[in-house]
């Protein structure tokens, strides 16, 4: 294939002329039959940067995949530090509110009614974190314009899944303080302090 200088942008912009093979099959196995048919064709045509399209591919994309995955480990360790910093301050709400429980569960409560408190305090919690969070998302969407590929910035159906899964991820640290919350035994709570 022979295209001008002038056509062509990017690292290919030195070569004048590029060879390319479908192959079946692997194709770096190839290289070295396709070098002697070039050399039985025209012995001065240099072979140089003999390459896969995955590999050319793969290098262009190599430093957004970079970014990519740095970005979903940061996010990953945010969603952990989320969780643990919730669980620690239910945990402690509860252990504070021991005496409640025991209180609560003394005068006919039953513990579904102790683990329904603790949840819905813990997800009002999560849900006023949640909308906070979407509110600044869509107010720097525009910074991670570039950093996104086949997705819009403001993709309702990406917004709707990350919420899902930061809101289940939220029930999930509720629930343990909360069923800690409904064994406490209403004799040993009151009997304390």
């Amino acid at each position: 294939m022979y295209v001008a200088d002038a056509q062509i942008a990017g690292p290919f912009a030195t070569l004048t002329k590029t060879l390319v093979v479908n192959a079946a099959g692997d194709p770096s196995a190839l290289a070295g039959p396709i070098r002697v048919i070039v050399g039985r064709l025209d012995a001065t045509a240099p072979l140089t940067r003999v390459a896969t399209m995955g590999a050319i591919a793969g290098r262009h994309t190599a430093a957004p995949r970079f970014r990519a995955r740095l970005l979903g480990g940061f996010a990953v360790v945010a969603l952990l530090l989320s969780l643990v910093g919730l669980y620690g301050t239910l945990s402690y709400a509860v252990s504070r509110r021991t005496r409640e429980m025991g209180i609560r569960l003394a005068l006919g409560a039953r513990r579904g009614d102790v683990v329904g408190l603790v949840v819905r305090q813990g997800m009002a919690v999560v849900a006023v974190g949640l909308a906070l969070g979407l509110a600044a998302a869509l107010a720097a969407s525009r910074l991670v314009a570039g950093l996104l590929f086949e997705v819009a910035p403001t993709d309702p159906a990406v917004y709707a899944a990350v919420t899902a899964v930061l809101a289940l991820a939220g029930l999930a640290a509720c629930l343990v303080p909360a069923r800690r919350a409904s064994r406490v035994d209403p004799a040993t709570a009151l009997r304390v302090e």
